[in-house]
């Protein structure tokens, strides 16, 4: 979720670090709450 935010600003990987790094320090639990998303998938077998 963070990186998907910093990517939006990002002009390069030096400026997409940075904006990692103000998503993670920004995050809040309503942003988690209201973004997430959880992909349940099938175990492989044994």
């Amino acid at each position: 979720m963070a990186a998907e935010h910093a990517a939006v600003g990002a002009r390069g990987p030096g400026s997409f670090h940075v904006n990692l790094y103000d998503c993670v320090a920004g995050l809040d639990p309503e942003t988690l709450d209201s973004e997430v998303r959880i992909e349940v998938t099938a175990a492989a077998p044994a």
